[in-house]
């Protein structure tokens, strides 16, 4: 074993691990012969040996000359573990706290909530910074609908909707849609489950579950609402967009439609 790197590991600079060595090898000794068998130049001599001292791992004895010796050896290891074992336990500790902090990060908080107003405010908070949203309209609320789309006025945001089929049938409907601005593709699929799902920058989630699930209009009714932040979709969403395309077909509103009868 290479006992002056295993001793510099544990802390000792070079010239106190050869001034500790050579006092536990020598027993009492002065600086001179301290510095004479250890290899530390005379001139440096009192700087390893007061460090030692003050740490307790060299005992002063006065006199003239004042001469050093070990101290317990045995102890003071005992001393260091203790204080070594403290310090990785501590060390231990904080990282599995960061580890924590960052799981909280990446994994998704879910709140459920109730009332359309919680629901609005909620959507009109991520918009704030959005800059892509995705979603499905797969119940009719045309009032809620203009709702959301007013918090889009101003705004240029790459929005993708899908919208059930029977949806778009009603002209309210679409007419509340038209405000979400000219920067949105439409598109008509011919079933989605009765809810709205709504991705903001594929990371958040909400979610408005009608009750009853309603027969035709939902402006009046209940509804409560799922949020999950951080619910990173990535690769997951894409696929399901690509799915989503195969399966809708583009979707005129209500000022497109009139444009083309007059065309007509």
């Amino acid at each position: 074993m290479d006992i002056e790197r295993e001793m510099q590991s544990l802390g000792f600079s070079e010239y106190e691990t050869k001034v500790l060595l050579t006092s536990i090898r020598s027993g009492s000794s002065s600086a001179k012969e301290l510095s004479k068998r250890s290899g530390v130049p005379y001139s440096r001599i009192y700087e390893p040996l007061n460090t030692l001292t003050e740490k307790g791992w060299l005992v002063r004895i006065e006199g003239h000359p004042t001469r050093f010796q070990a101290s317990h050896v045995e102890e003071q290891f005992d001393a260091l573990m203790r204080r070594e074992r403290t310090r990785l336990e501590t060390l231990k500790n904080v990282l599995r706290l960061m580890e924590h902090e960052t799981e909280q990060v990446i994994t998704p908080t879910i709140t459920m909530g109730y009332g359309w107003d919680r629901f609005v405010e909620k959507y009109a908070s991520y918009l704030e910074t959005a800059s892509q949203l995705a979603g499905a309209f797969g119940f009719n609320a045309p009032e809620k609908m203009s709702e959301i789309a007013s918090h889009h006025e101003k705004r240029f945001l790459k929005t993708h909707l899908f919208i059930k089929e029977e949806v778009s049938r009603d002209t309210d409907a679409l007419s509340a849609l038209a405000g979400f601005g000219p920067g949105t593709e439409f598109r008509s699929l011919p079933f989605t489950p009765p809810i709205w799902l709504l991705f903001i920058d594929k990371r958040h989630l909400l979610v408005a579950i009608p009750s009853p699930v309603p027969e035709r209009r939902c402006d009046e009714c209940e509804v409560k609402y799922l949020e999950m932040r951080n619910f990173e979709m990535g690769m997951m969403l894409d696929k399901i967009m690509s799915l989503a395309y195969g399966e809708s077909h583009p979707l005129a509103l209500v000022d497109e439609q009139e444009e083309h009868e007059d065309d007509e």
